[in-house]
């Protein structure tokens, strides 16, 4: 995290205008060198990384407002068991092979097709893919699966992963 890594080395600090929006000064609003607008950020411990949102907005009150609603939605996902962030696509994958093993004993497919199958995804699919993430809330216009490539990866839609047959 710049903010503390310039501290470290005697820096500016890299956030600007750092302003608390909850009681225990969990969350924070603030402001970035490079841009006019207001940005909110907070750290979720249960999955051990930084949540960071633009709140669109150059009004510091209006901000303010925001970073508190931005606050009580993301407590209220992370006290409901919600994941804000998706799992990695080798753990996907991984989910979805244990899937088609129990083909397998159901007669389904053979355990050559599970071989192969498994040698696509580990060798060739999960390489070429692993820096994106599986993200669980994306649907299309109808309301069934999507998949959307974009600035965070691949993310199946909602339901998690469905099987496939190759």
């Amino acid at each position: 995290m710049p903010y503390k890594r310039n501290k470290e080395l005697g820096k500016k600090a890299y956030f600007s205008n750092d302003i608390s929006v909850s009681a225990d000064k969990s969350a924070w609003i603030h402001k970035i060198p490079t841009s006019s607008s207001w940005y909110f950020r907070m750290w979720i411990k249960e999955e051990n990384r930084q949540f960071r949102k633009s709140l669109r907005t150059q009004d510091q009150d209006e901000a303010t407002r925001l970073g508190i609603e931005e606050h009580a939605n993301v407590i209220g996902m992370t006290k409901s068991g919600k994941k804000l962030f998706g799992m990695f696509f080798r753990n996907a994958a991984e989910e979805w092979l244990e899937v088609q093993k129990g083909r397998t004993e159901t007669g389904l497919i053979t355990k050559q097709r599970l071989s192969t199958v498994k040698t696509q995804i580990k060798r060739h699919i999960v390489p070429y893919i692993e820096q994106y993430k599986v993200k669980n809330d994306v649907k299309n216009e109808n309301g069934g699966d999507k998949l959307v490539h974009g600035s965070g990866g691949i993310f199946p839609a909602a339901g998690g992963i469905k099987p496939c047959h190759l």
